[in-house]
């Protein structure tokens, strides 16, 4: 699978924008209704000795006001992400292994990620930042 082209295809096709942000990270800014939008970030890794597509959507710094359990309660609710703290950052992120991964299931991942990361991002902050 050709994940570049594939998230060009994405972005077209669901009025998204596209990035090529960095040689191994790509971003797609993700529409998401009432002058609302969400970065995601997508790239190809190997974790274990197979290849994985993962993808990152940044929330908001993590501090001491934000409920850490509510956050990991929530992902019992998710079906394909997770909440993260990563770098000091709440963040919403997913991962599939990239021999597993049609379009279908990507566009999938890839809209749980935004529309999470996004509700979460106005929840914790009242803002739409990332």
């Amino acid at each position: 699978m050709n994940l570049q082209q594939f998230l060009r295809d994405y972005a077209e096709r669901t009025r998204n924008s596209f990035i090529e942000y960095t040689d191994t990270v790509d971003v797609v800014t993700v529409s998401l209704g009432a002058s609302r939008f969400q970065n995601v970030g997508v790239y190809q890794v190997v974790r274990n000795g197979r290849s994985v597509i993962e993808f990152l959507s940044k929330v908001c710094p993590a501090n001491e006001y934000i409920d850490h359990v509510a956050l990991l309660e929530l992902n019992h609710e998710l079906c394909y992400c997770k909440v993260v703290i990563h770098e000091g950052i709440v963040q919403v992120a997913a991962a599939i292994p990239a021999a597993r991964a049609t379009d279908e299931e990507l566009s999938d991942i890839m809209s749980e990620v935004a529309q999470v990361a996004d509700q979460l991002e106005f929840e914790l902050t009242g803002q739409d930042v990332n």
